[in-house]
């Protein structure tokens, strides 16, 4: 039994303990003043996130590296998501300084084209050509901009968020991001590889919340349309994410969640389900938030995640 406990205590501490807890902000959420984002981690994960987890380039825009890619790449959802964090962490004070949010949210107006931020390279994982564009990226860096826009009130940013939007009503094969299960039921692809789409979780629900902003912001009942095709595709989709004991990634690999990232999806249903309350995602929030603190769960879901990186 010992020796047991020796074995499972490493994996473990990787799965399980993090400092990355989630919040779920479910206040207001349909008022035109947008504040917080709407799933962040805390204070003290964003701080330190901030401090080791991030390269940048000469102009203080964070760059990564991608297997097999020799060259630095501005990856639209990693700069969303510092700036958003950045965000975060100054929105609280009595006199924020939006300053570095604001260089930030500039890379937006100055690489996009059309309303799309592009990848400047080739995903050969998700078959995915030069200057494919990420249904999470498009949602992401609306986010960014329109709170850029709270601060600043410069039109630019709305007009580049109006050319953003576009892409979530246009399918995959017409240079857009959504799978479309049926009329009113649409899927917002991470990886928009329309001959296998992957259909990620939490890449869709960050795709919506860039809908909702615009929503917010602009009253557009095309946005608000387009949400609720998106929460459609949740609705209908939400059972194949869950093999009985744990919840799923995406529907094309399968592969089991960390606890944290299981964390992170109940907080996005939180969300949704303050927007637009459904029995649907009340019995998910509560069946996964029993996954996390069941033991025999969490055992099983260490030796099943050390055999995905195994193997």
């Amino acid at each position: 039994m010992n020796i047991g406990k020796l074995i499972l205590k490493k994996p473990y501490k990787h799965f399980f303990v993090s400092q990355e807890q989630y919040i779920a902000e479910t206040d207001e959420l349909s008022s035109s003043k947008i504040k917080h984002y709407y799933v962040h981690p805390n204070r003290k994960y964003l701080e330190l996130d901030i401090k080791e987890n991030y390269r940048f380039d000469k102009n203080g825009i964070p760059v990564v590296s991608f297997p097999g890619i020799s060259e630095d790449q501005y990856n639209p959802v990693t700069i969303a998501q510092y700036a958003l964090a950045v965000w975060e962490l100054e929105l609280p004070k009595s006199k924020p300084d939006f300053g570095i949010f604001l260089k930030l949210s500039n890379w937006f107006i100055q690489n996009h084209e059309n309303g799309k931020w592009q990848y400047l390279y080739e995903d050969k994982i998700s078959n995915l050509p030069y200057g494919w564009i990420s249904g999470m990226a498009q949602g992401q860096g609306i986010s960014v901009l329109l709170r850029a826009y709270s601060v600043d009130k410069k039109k630019k940013h709305l007009e580049v968020c109006d050319q953003a939007i576009q892409y979530f009503q246009k399918s995959m094969a017409d240079d857009g991001v959504a799978y479309k299960f049926e009329a009113a039921n649409w899927w917002f692809e991470e990886y928009p590889n329309p001959n296998n789409p992957g259909h990620v979780f939490n890449g869709h629900i960050f795709a919506l919340f860039g809908i909702w902003d615009h929503f917010r912001i602009t009253r557009n009942e095309n946005s608000k349309l387009l949400f609720d095709k998106g929460v459609n595709g949740i609705i209908d989709q939400l059972e194949k994410y869950d093999n009985g004991w744990w919840a799923l990634y995406d529907q094309r690999f399968k592969g089991v969640l960390n606890a944290s990232y299981l964390d992170l999806q109940i907080r996005q249903l939180e969300v949704l389900n303050a927007i637009r309350p459904e029995p649907v995602l009340q019995k998910y929030i509560a069946r996964w938030k029993k996954y996390l603190t069941d033991h025999h769960k969490l055992v099983k879901l260490t030796c099943k995640r050390l055999i995905q990186k195994l193997f």
